[in-house]
Parts: structure tokens; C-alpha cells; sequence
């Protein structure tokens, strides 16, 4: 079965900033998103890009990230919404978020083909 057909496969993805590191890498597990999810993934992306700046809520993004990421590695911390606000970067978030579009994107381009 392909890959993009599978919504319970799990992919791990260690951030550009981690990969470096020779021992017990801080790895999460993304998430191929099912249609309904996907669906309420992109509302909330678009809630979140629509904000102005008088508005923003910096949490927004983990929000979103969250339904995208199953859960992680070599953390420290048990996986969460609140750990994953405390622990991770703006920029972390963005690039976790970048790669959750980018594995959703190529599973809905495979099920057309």
C-alpha cells in the first residue's frame, strides 16, 4: 500500500538544528493527516495566517503544528500541546509546520494520480 494511502504511518523528522547531534537526536513524528483532519488543519492554518499583528497570538502556531505531529523523541518532556508551546521555537514550529504541508501535499498529489 503506498504510503500516502496509510493515515496511521508516522514519519519521524528531526529539525535542521538537531541534526548534528550524534546521540539520541530529539526526533517527532509526523502525521499523514486523514481528509477530516486535514480539513480542520487548514482551517485553523488559515485562522492563523489571517490574524493581523495587533491580534496575533504567538500559541496560534503550535495549534496548528499540533495536528500535524503524533508525538516525539529524546525530548525530555512527555508530548503535549502546552510542552510543545514551552519547549519549541517560533522558528522550530515554522519549519515543523513547512514539512507537515509538504508531506500532506505530496499524499493528496499521489491520490489524484
Amino acid at each position: 500500500m503506498p504510503l500516502s494511502l496509510n493515515p496511521n504511518v508516522q514519519l519521524d523528522y528531526v529539525l535542521k538544528s538537531d541534526r548534528d547531534l550524534e546521540d539520541k537526536q530529539p526526533t517527532f513524528k509526523l502525521k499523514i493527516l486523514t481528509d477530516e483532519l486535514y480539513g480542520e488543519f487548514h482551517k485553523l492554518l488559515k485562522v492563523f495566517k489571517s490574524q493581523s499583528d495587533e491580534e496575533e497570538d504567538p500559541s496560534a502556531l503550535a495549534d496548528v503544528v499540533f495536528y500535524g505531529v503524533a508525538g516525539w523523541e529524546n525530548m525530555g518532556k512527555d508530548y503535549s500541546k502546552d510542552a510543545m508551546r514551552e519547549i519549541l521555537t517560533v522558528a522550530e514550529l515554522a519549519e515543523l509546520l513547512h514539512e507537515i504541508l509538504t508531506l500532506n501535499e505530496l499524499r493528496a498529489k499521489e491520490k489524484k494520480e
